[in-house]
């Protein structure tokens, strides 16, 4: 029996939905030889929480306890994984955790390079871990096909007008820089609805209308019934072209595709390039937009091939498989 403990600094929030407290207990509905236990509620955990288990997966890994933490595993020789889905040694000056994290930078050099195996989400965070590891091992974000059906997901709505954004205050930046097309289709667009989740961006605010709506601070499983409700028909997603940004995966992309919407994305994003069915803008999206905008036929095909190809490489109980070979290749090591 394979004994796995996993530790998040927020289990509850939107990474750890994604690569910790939202996938790895669904290892066992598929494996009948692992057993999963959180601790991340605890700060109290000493020596004697560790005992008897194989593994110990920390997500997101980055201040003292943390490194404490890794080094008393290591003393226990008890194995590590640690996991990461931000470039948290690249956050570009702008953003608003930028501070903290380049304190400690040299925490999470040093977590690293103690850890057993690293897992990622993407090529461009292995490129920036791999530097501190060579075992890594790139583990894509995915459906959980578990909490969210297949056979649930939905169609594209030919009988509604809406256009969607979601980030939080981290993309404030990405957003401003395309300040005068979001202007443009806004105000351009008054029988569509444009909803912005996540956050604010109130220079935006004040100079549109009626149809620029607002939705900020879901609980996060209210924001994906919310986004699924909704049902836009295009999700817009723009990215500045900074190595931060380079390291995101493409959950706007799946999410928006199981809403039945049509993404337009930025062509200078690994992640986001040649996905099938995914519209690649080259520096600005509002050319592309007024031309599919109701081509409600050809938007139709296009969520429906983003659909098929999520289907056959991004669902949950498919990824996981790679988690569950990784804990077994890692217990093998001396």
């Amino acid at each position: 029996m394979n004994h796995i403990l996993t530790i998040s600094p927020y289990a509850g929030d939107g990474t750890s939905f994604y690569r910790a407290a939202g996938v790895i207990p669904f290892l066992k509905k598929e494996y009948n030889d692992i057993t999963i236990t959180d601790l991340s509620h605890r700060n109290d955990l000493d020596w004697n929480d560790y005992v008897g288990y194989n593994v110990v997966i920390l997500q997101r890994p980055f201040n003292d306890q943390h490194l404490k933490t890794i080094t008393l595993l290591k003393k226990l020789n008890t194995k590590v994984i640690i996991d990461y889905d931000d470039d948290l040694l690249n956050l570009d000056s702008h953003n608003p955790y930028f501070a903290g994290y380049t304190r400690s930078k040299d925490n999470i050099e040093a977590i690293c390079s103690l850890a057993d195996e690293i897992w990622v989400s993407t090529e461009s965070l292995m490129k920036t871990f791999s530097v501190y590891n060579e075992n890594i091992t790139i583990i894509p974000n995915a459906h959980n096909d578990y909490l969210f059906p297949i056979k649930e997901k939905r169609k594209f709505n030919i009988n509604t007008k809406k256009v969607s954004y979601r980030g939080g205050k981290t993309h404030e930046l990405d957003v401003y820089n395309h300040f005068e097309e979001w202007l443009s289709i806004i105000n351009d667009n008054q029988d569509f609805e444009f909803s912005f989740l996540g956050a604010r961006f109130p220079y935006l605010e004040t100079k549109c209308g009626d149809n620029y709506l607002i939705v900020e601070g879901l609980h996060i499983m209210e924001y994906f019934n919310y986004f699924f409700n909704l049902s836009p028909n295009i999700f817009i997603y723009p990215l500045e072209d900074t190595k931060f940004n380079q390291g995101k995966s493409n959950i706007s992309w799946i999410e928006a595709t199981y809403a039945g919407a049509v993404v337009l994305a930025p062509n200078n994003i690994n992640e986001f390039l040649g996905k099938p069915g995914m519209l690649n803008f080259n520096e600005k999206f509002i050319d592309m937009f007024n031309r599919i905008k109701t081509d409600y036929k050809v938007l139709e095909i296009l969520n429906e091939l983003s659909w098929t190809y999520i289907q056959n490489n991004l669902l949950l109980s498919q990824v996981n498989q790679l988690r569950y070979n990784s804990i077994l290749d890692v217990q093998k090591r001396k």
